[in-house]
């Protein structure tokens, strides 16, 4: 639902820049399809807001940086879900809600790591109805803002998982300190998802296939987005030092028509 990052302004519609729908093969429809309804869940309150919003904003779209309380949200609530009540199937809602928007998140990295206009972006527009124009992306404050999100996000995520198996049985991890409170015990999977993630280690002790493969996922996807989010910044930087460059350098306006 965010990758918009080509468009001029998050969060604003450009009627100007929205291009026809383009003629789908059959395996694309069939993607867009089976996407669909798994986002479902996800999807349609966003998009239900967005209808409501209109009212007063016409052509309203969520975009990378309007759409964050909107997921704070439902991540809030997936916590809450997840360490408050003791019921399985409101566990694997709240997993389900994640990760989709983990998928999410790095289904809008993979795009922005592409940078030229292919499937995957133009997947991700028609399934998110969004109305950005599908064309190359390059370095900008959206693109870095949701590397950063991104990262974080995926902490997040992890740790919320393995908490969620571990609390469903406690042999997939060990080193868990006797907890005082669940909400205790939520967050030493969180700092031990932290330590994963960036490969220093773990607090934590994967004992099972299941959590030991688990944890070999989450460190490929923290490599993924550390070399993601480098390139995002020094491609910004870059873009950066050279319009200060091209600034500087040009040719000035001589009011004595000088050379």
């Amino acid at each position: 639902m965010t990758t918009e990052a080509s468009a001029p302004v998050p969060g604003e519609r450009q009627d100007s820049e929205v291009d026809t729908r383009p003629e789908l093969s059959s395996g694309m429809r069939i993607a867009v399809a089976v996407l669909a309804v798994l986002v479902a869940p996800l999807a349609f309150p966003a998009w239900g807001m967005e209808r409501i919003i209109r009212r007063w904003r016409r052509n309203f779209e969520f975009g990378a940086f309007n759409s964050t309380p909107y997921f704070l949200f439902v991540a809030a609530i997936a916590a809450v879900g997840i360490t408050a009540v003791d019921i399985g199937a409101i566990h694997i809602v709240a997993i389900y809600l994640l990760g989709l928007m983990e998928l999410i998140s790095l289904s809008v990295c993979a795009t922005i790591a592409i940078a030229s206009p292919g499937r995957l972006q133009a997947l991700n527009r028609i399934v998110a109805r969004r109305s950005f124009k599908v064309g190359v992306l390059t370095a900008n404050r959206s693109t870095v803002y949701m590397a950063v999100i991104s990262a974080c996000y995926a902490v997040y995520f992890f740790g919320a998982l393995t908490y969620v198996m571990w609390d469903a049985d406690p042999s997939y991890f060990g080193n868990v300190s006797e907890p005082s409170t669940r909400l205790y015990s939520f967050w030493q999977f969180v700092q031990n998802s932290f330590l994963t993630i960036t490969n220093a280690g773990s607090t934590l002790v994967s004992r099972r296939f299941l959590s030991q493969l688990i944890g070999d996922f989450e460190r490929v996807v923290g490599i993924f987005l550390l070399v993601f989010l480098f390139s995002v910044l020094a491609s910004g930087w870059a873009e950066s030092a050279l319009k200060r460059v091209s600034i500087g350098t040009a040719p000035k306006n001589d009011p004595d028509g000088s050379a």
